[in-house]
């Protein structure tokens, strides 16, 4: 999929085959949120979520949410600051990141296992920092397009949901992750 194509040779493991009568447990809600970080800059706010690998839980954001800061800092729900980070790795092409988690944090989400989960009319969740405010958030809303490299949703993010997950409205896996948004015109113009 994706990710893995991005950070070249990462795999995301398979999903665990439930046992006869017997469903994967989800994630809820509560532990979702845990997993998500607001990141404060100097210049600029945004999201960070964690995710586990292979072992190995990261800290994902989109790259313009570092960019520019000469000061960050990650913080979770709890106000707890993370703060031992291995080395960045940047996706070609993409605007996207992630950093090795080198301390414990309460949860971490899960990658989805397999391409093909987005399907346009799918239900997702863009969950975030909303307006800078150092608050986590989640807006509901469809998935409206996919391509090869993104998928278009419908949610209602704003400035501060970038590097927040997008999430499967079903499974909580992320599929994705926040940013950019375009803004509707309602002006002459855009008629």
């Amino acid at each position: 999929n994706l990710w893995i194509d991005l950070f070249g040779g990462i795999r995301t493991l398979p999903a665990a085959s439930p046992v006869a009568g017997e469903k994967k447990a989800m994630l809820s809600d509560a532990s979702v949120a845990e997993a998500i970080a607001v990141i404060e800059g100097d210049r600029s706010n945004g999201t960070g979520f964690f995710c586990k690998v292979e072992g190995q839980v990261y800290l994902y954001t989109a790259a313009h949410v570092l960019s520019g800061n000469s000061r960050l800092q990650v913080k979770l729900r709890s106000g707890t600051v993370v703060r031992k980070f291995g080395a960045l790795e940047a996706a070609e092409g993409a605007d996207l990141v992630r950093l090795p988690l080198e301390e414990t944090v309460p949860h971490a989400l899960e990658i989805a296992p397999e391409t093909g989960l987005a399907k346009v009319g799918e239900s997702v969740f863009a969950s975030g920092n909303a307006g800078g405010g150092g608050t986590v958030g989640f807006e509901e809303g469809k998935i409206m397009g996919v391509g090869p490299e993104s998928i278009e949703i419908d949610a209602e993010v704003i400035q501060g949901n970038s590097g927040g997950p997008i999430l499967d409205g079903k499974t909580r896996c992320a599929l994705g992750v926040v940013t950019h948004l375009t803004a509707e015109r309602k002006d002459l113009w855009a008629e």
